[in-house]
């Protein structure tokens, strides 16, 4: 995050607002934003990192360390409990993503199952949804 990223104030308004996202972030993590770019020293696990220039602009360290030198915004990263990076996800998520993303890492599914067939299971079990509700409308209307 920075204070001049738009997709990031798009998505503190109207991605984090949403209740499957809050759900997802309540249930299995501890959230900690972080502005790239502010200047005072961040002490984390055992180390301190300090405000440096990179280009025209400058950040903090620990973004920098974070994202592994790409600094695109928004950005997302994933610690497990040991506060070892799991992932770093860059760029704009929609909320019914960024909530699958949530329970995919939030979960542990991440250790046993690999991104693609993770998405996959989801999709059939949507449609799967999706067919139970129209079969439930469908049994609505012909008792009505």
């Amino acid at each position: 995050v920075t204070v001049w990223c738009g997709w990031c104030k798009k998505m503190d308004k109207d991605v984090f607002t949403q209740p499957e996202v809050i759900s997802a972030i309540n249930n299995s993590y501890y959230p900690v934003k972080l502005d790239a770019q502010q200047s005072a020293d961040i002490r984390f696990n055992g180390n301190t990192y300090e405000y440096k220039m990179y280009g025209k602009k400058g950040f903090n360290e620990f973004a920098v360390e974070l994202l592994k030198g790409r600094m695109g915004f928004p950005s997302l990263v994933f610690l497990d409990e040991d506060f070892k990076i799991i992932q770093a996800l860059e760029g704009f998520q929609n909320p019914d993503r960024l909530a699958l993303i949530l329970n995919y890492f939030g979960d542990d599914a991440y250790k046993k199952t690999p991104w693609a067939s993770y998405m996959k299971d989801y999709k059939i079990r949507l449609q799967n949804q999706q067919l139970n509700m129209q079969s439930i409308r469908t049994v609505r209307r012909k008792k009505n």
